[in-house]
């Protein structure tokens, strides 16, 4: 039997959440450096998960990220839009607000994406999108023809 809880949690299995670094590398991180591709997740009240997904994340929020970078030494980080959020761009765009000097993201829109819905993620700090066609959750792309 499958249990269900709060958040949607349906059928999709946990993940492992990331390792926490909790020291300095003995490595010298160059100034400016770039975290180029990083996913935000949660909390899960906040930005809900699809239901379509092929996992379940651990709640991964922006201020745990930050705290990684500090203890790295990393300045910028583009975060791309993660598979069980769909195309619903909430959390990265949330994410790049909360440090827009420092952040961009990579957003999942529809094949009926608007070039408003465009302009506005532009403005929100999308420099790219994302099609999966492989770890789809609700990302609705069935081929590269629909592209």
């Amino acid at each position: 039997m499958i249990e269900v809880d709060q958040y949607n949690m349906t059928e999709a299995p946990y993940c492992a959440p990331p390792h926490a670094c909790t020291y300095k590398p003995q490595l010298a991180v160059p100034a400016g450096a770039c975290d180029t591709h990083v996913h935000v997740f949660g909390p899960a009240e906040k930005y809900p998960y699809q239901d379509e997904r092929s996992y379940t994340p651990p709640d991964s929020p922006p201020s745990d990220l930050f705290e990684l970078h500090r203890t790295l030494n990393i300045s910028r980080a583009v975060l791309i839009q993660a598979s069980v959020h769909g195309i619903d761009n909430s959390a990265i765009l949330d994410a790049v607000k909360l440090s827009p000097g420092s952040l961009r993201a990579v957003a999942a829109v529809g094949p009926d994406v608007s070039d408003k819905e465009l302009k506005a993620l532009h403005e929100g700090g999308v420099r790219g999108l994302r099609f999966n066609l492989v770890d789809k959750g609700g990302m609705r792309f069935e081929s590269l023809n629909d592209l």
